[in-house]
């Protein structure tokens, strides 16, 4: 499968990531995330530490770091070492990143803005 990763600032300005080879596999093994190459202009958020990783909600801390990302940050994610991406993160009006607990894709804006939207879609690789 391809994903695709659309997000757009508050300020109407919009990218996107396309990851090749996606998977998520089954709650066996906690969702763990895979994923191939990068392209897209939104810059690569996932790669360093989001691949091969499990996710992690609340309940459920799978992260590699002794603290909880997910209790942190207040979101379930694919976290490793916590992140550079967070879509799941809380939304949070205006666009100032505030305290990381926000909608975050780092490699977009330097991670100074969170996101007004996200949308992460999958399909049959062409």
């Amino acid at each position: 499968m391809e994903l695709r990763i659309d997000i757009e600032t508050f300020g109407g300005e919009k990218a996107y990531a396309k990851y090749s080879n996606f998977l998520v596999r089954s709650d066996r093994e906690n969702f763990r995330l895979t994923f191939g190459s990068y392209r897209g202009n939104a810059g690569d958020s996932l790669t360093g530490r989001a691949n091969n990783s499990e996710f992690s909600t609340f309940d459920r801390d799978n992260d590699k770091i002794s603290k909880s990302c997910a209790v942190a940050y207040d979101s379930g994610w694919w976290f490793k070492d916590c992140f550079h991406a967070n879509l799941n993160g809380p939304y949070v009006p205006g666009g100032e990143t505030l305290s990381w607990k926000e909608i975050i894709w780092d490699d977009f804006k330097g991670g100074k803005e969170s996101m007004k939207r996200s949308e992460m879609k999958i399909r049959p690789e062409m």
